[in-house]
């Protein structure tokens, strides 16, 4: 009989496919025994037969039964061939529809006979119990690692070497430095990937980085030192971390915000409001190239109205006026205190409170104390109220470091045409709340400065 020999292994630690070659020596030895031929060798390497993914190498010795080309198929043992009742069942039918025979060293399993298929069900069945208690035994270790805030395998993590066991200096540093530009200086993932493919970084799976990879590797719990399981935060991880608690909420407070991806270029985006509707006015030109801000008619967005428009130089002149005329008097003195008022701590344990909740309710849902419904009202609640909370953390804070250049300063107006507009607009962002741009009172084309009424911050 023309022989076909299957060999495959789970996993393959070292990788240098022992198991596979023990088993194909061993199926030999049986073919020749047995006086078959064998014309096809079907090898698959740390490839599981339990998962459920494609076995490309199996697949093709069952099209090759099909096509009449092989006449028995020769394993190690059943469990080799199959780990799933239906695909067992799959084999059962084609051994019978093309009188295919099946061997294994531990004996011959005619499938062509009742007590045959009863001795493959029998067998298979018992390896199909094997593999889910050993996957079974497997998640209840990774549970207890993570509970404990430990590291249970997986690739590298940017940031970290192998099993998180160090800090990697220069990936740490490039993270803290994105995390400031795009925190403070409004910094897009865009422009932090281009700045990293430069500097010669790249992924920790080797590949150049893309917007999509940084918002994942900034936004990751496991830089603030936190352990995930299961997607949801379990607890604090046995790591140092690379970024504060605070820094990473208000990074992820973006995320759950739907931040674009493109950077803030302008002064006063994000700071000037429609004085029509309250909607945040947006950079823009003219057809004459003059720059503006205005309120944009967006699609899903009824409450926009589109009605109302400032040109940005002069605009951006009197809110620099109007800045360094507070800095000057006890608007600087007002900015420290509010900058001391900040209570990032107790922000952080209501978001941890939150998650608690998240996951209790998850946890009733999961014992049958609450049904679907009432878990994904508490959840969608739960999640409202996590974005409400986070908000606090969403916007810029400037450091002390800011004041007390400030403080140190003896011409504040040139101090801030030296800076850059990431500075400028942090600066704003730890005066203002807002500014609000009320609608022109007669048809005119002269500014009017009056139309800007700021909302400081006590």
């Amino acid at each position: 009989m023309r022989a076909a020999i299957y060999a495959r292994i789970s996993q393959d630690r070292n990788g240098e496919a022992l198991g596979v070659e023990r088993q194909q020596r061993l199926c030999l030895e049986l073919v020749d025994r047995l006086g078959w031929e064998v014309v096809e060798r079907y090898v698959e390497n740390d490839v599981s037969a339990y998962s459920g993914k494609e076995r490309p190498q199996y697949a093709a010795m069952l099209n090759a039964a099909r096509a009449g080309t092989v006449d028995a198929i020769v394993a190690l043992d059943t469990d080799r061939l199959t780990r799933h009742p239906r695909e067992l069942e799959d084999l059962i039918d084609l051994a019978e529809s093309h009188r295919i025979g099946l061997a294994t060293v531990g004996g011959r399993i005619d499938l062509g006979t009742t007590d045959g298929r009863l001795v493959a069900r029998i067998t298979g069945a018992v390896a199909r119990q094997e593999s889910e208690r050993k996957a079974e035994r497997t998640r209840r270790k990774i549970d207890e690692l993570a509970q404990a805030g430990k590291w249970s395998g997986g690739p590298r993590r940017f940031g970290y070497s192998d099993g998180m066991v160090e800090i990697v200096a220069p990936e740490a540093e490039a993270i803290r430095q994105a995390a400031r530009a795009v925190l403070d200086e409004g910094a897009s993932w865009r422009s932090i990937a281009r700045a990293w493919d430069e500097a010669g970084l790249l992924t920790a799976r080797g590949n150049p980085w893309r917007p999509a990879s940084v918002r994942r590797t900034l936004t990751a719990p496991h830089l603030a030192g936190l352990r995930l399981h299961r997607g949801e935060v379990v607890g604090q991880a046995e790591w140092d971390p690379i970024l504060s608690r605070v820094d990473h909420e208000r990074l992820a407070a973006m995320i759950r915000k739907g931040r674009p991806t493109t950077p803030t270029r302008r002064l006063l985006s994000g700071l000037l409001v429609c004085g029509k509707c309250g909607s945040g006015l947006v950079h823009g030109t003219t057809d004459k190239r003059r720059r503006i801000y205005y309120c944009k008619r967006q699609p899903g967005e009824p409450n926009r109205c589109g009605r109302l428009s400032v040109s940005a130089v002069p605009t951006e002149d009197a809110v620099r006026a109007m800045a360094l005329d507070a800095l000057a008097g006890p608007g600087l003195a007002a900015a420290v205190h509010a900058h001391d008022q900040i209570d990032d701590a107790r922000t952080i344990a209501e978001l941890d409170d939150l998650a608690a909740r998240k996951a209790d309710a998850a946890g009733m849902f999961a014992d049958g104390l609450i049904g679907r419904g009432e878990y994904l009202s508490m959840r969608d609640r739960i999640e409202e109220q996590v974005r409400e909370v986070s908000g606090r953390l969403s916007a810029p804070v400037t450091d002390t470091s800011m004041l007390d250049d400030l403080r140190g300063a003896d011409d504040l107006t040139a101090r801030w045409e030296a800076a850059d507009d990431g500075w400028r607009r942090a600066l704003l962002g730890l005066l203002l709340d807002r500014i609000e741009v009320t609608p022109v009172g007669a048809r005119t084309q002269r500014f009017d400065p009056a139309r800007l009424v700021p909302s400081w911050k006590a």
